[in-house]
């Protein structure tokens, strides 16, 4: 209802303005480029490259196939002198105040990708896991909510138009799609000191803080945050 209120109202606006109705799209409440994310800096091609993505997720066997040839749009933070070719990603300043100092800018990026890889210029959320007697660390993108992991696999998921999409990433940074995995029950809990002395090495200087989650099982999490 209120998608359809809005699409009058822009209607109107344009109509206001002298522009022709014909001219307007409903996607042009979210984006002028067709595919692009709300509010984001992003080109045509990326646009119909993400448009091709969310016309994917329509069946499980569609997904699965697209992702295999272009991986998934997940997001990161990224340098902005990291970012040149801009018509392979959607951009948005980061809401962090301390990536925002001049000269210094992080920026939030969205890309395609299969792999997080551990030494690039793409800053993933860490997470830490001690199971057992056993340290794990994985990568998974800044919009991805881990939820288990299962034979040396985490389990995330990332959101789109108000649904749950999931995946597996690897410890190596490979990321498949997934699916029939249920979530973890976590309580927040205090971050016991192997996993601290292992985020102390790997921790990176954007990330200004983490907290620890413990599931059913008795294994802890370690997630680091961007932003206090």
């Amino acid at each position: 209802m209120k998608i359809h209120i809005a699409i009058v109202f822009l209607s109107l606006c344009f109509y206001a303005s002298g522009i022709k109705s014909d001219s307007f799209s409903p996607h042009m409440i979210f984006h002028e480029i067709e595919g692009c994310p709300e509010n984001s800096l992003c080109q045509k091609e990326y646009g119909k490259k993400r448009k091709k993505y969310m016309d994917s997720l329509k069946s499980k066997e569609k997904r699965k196939s697209y992702f295999n040839r272009n991986g998934a749009p997940f997001k990161f933070y990224a340098p902005k002198t990291f970012i040149t070719n801009k018509s392979s990603f959607a951009i948005w300043d980061s809401h962090c105040g301390h990536f925002r100092t001049k000269g210094k800018e992080v920026l939030e990026i969205e890309t395609f990708t299969k792999k997080i890889n551990q030494n690039n210029k793409f800053m993933a959320k860490n997470v830490l896991i001690s199971k057992g007697e056993k340290l794990h660390q994985f990568k998974i993108p800044i919009n991805a909510d881990p939820l288990k992991m299962i034979n040396q696999e985490l389990f995330f998921e990332t959101k789109e138009d108000f649904k749950f999409y999931l995946y597996a990433a690897k410890d190596n940074g490979l990321i498949r799609v997934a699916e029939g995995i249920k979530g973890s029950s976590f309580s927040y809990t205090k971050c016991p000191k192997n996993l601290l002395s292992l985020y102390s090495k790997v921790k990176n200087n954007a990330y200004r803080s983490y907290y620890c989650q413990k599931d059913q099982t008795g294994s802890v999490y370690l997630i680091s945050k961007a932003c206090l």
